[in-house]
């Protein structure tokens, strides 16, 4: 899929409901109902392939038990989530930030150097980004790309795994699509056939 219509599918993607679901897990304080642009995903590459949940959705779903998503979310609320998952205030979560680099990011961002998404697991420490984060906030950007990883339990798998169970291939295509994938491969068809079959759903 080409980079421009990756971002094109973000805005696609129910963005408002996206903002919602964040700001009900308690990482974002308030929904905007006005977000429906990426002032900063031009200061990013958006190639999404080091996260295998895009191109394999299902596959990474029931055998990685993780979700991959593309979310917009202001730098601020991406320092409020990674402190959430380090039990930390937002404060100490860039205590230890390396300032110079933050500078230099964002002299690189203006210049047009493209950098890689980052990324935070929800109520997990595993994260990439901060720095990137604080960099575009001094470039004064309202939103930013980033990837969010959400761990599922085997009863969140479960509950997956019966949603999509009775699809056609065609349907699964389009509604991942529609999710803002790039639909779904062979190997999410058989890994979904395979775990039905083995959980006897």
């Amino acid at each position: 899929m080409r980079r421009r219509d990756k971002i094109k599918n973000i805005q696609k993607a129910n963005i408002l409901a996206e903002q919602r679901y964040l700001q009900s897990k308690g990482f974002i304080t308030e929904a905007n109902d006005n977000l429906t642009d990426c002032d900063c995903c031009k200061y990013f590459d958006m190639d999404t392939d080091r996260f295998g949940g895009f191109e394999h959705p299902i596959y990474y779903a029931l055998n990685k038990s993780e979700i991959h998503e593309l979310k917009l979310i202001s730098p601020d609320d991406y320092i409020k989530a990674i402190a959430k998952g380090f039990n930390l205030s937002p404060e100490n979560a860039i205590k230890h930030v390396n300032w110079d680099n933050v500078d230099k990011y964002a002299n690189d961002m203006k210049k047009g150097d493209k950098f890689p998404l980052g990324y935070y697991t929800f109520n997990n420490s595993a994260q990439e980004g901060r720095h990137r984060a604080l960099a575009l906030k001094k470039l004064k950007c309202n939103n930013m790309p980033v990837i969010t990883v959400t761990k599922l339990s085997d009863e969140e798998k479960d509950q997956f795994a019966n949603k999509y169970k009775n699809m056609s291939t065609e349907e699964l295509n389009q509604e991942f699509i529609n999710l803002g994938y790039e639909g779904v491969s062979g190997l999410d068809i058989r890994e979904l056939k395979n775990y039905i079959r083995y959980r006897e759903l």
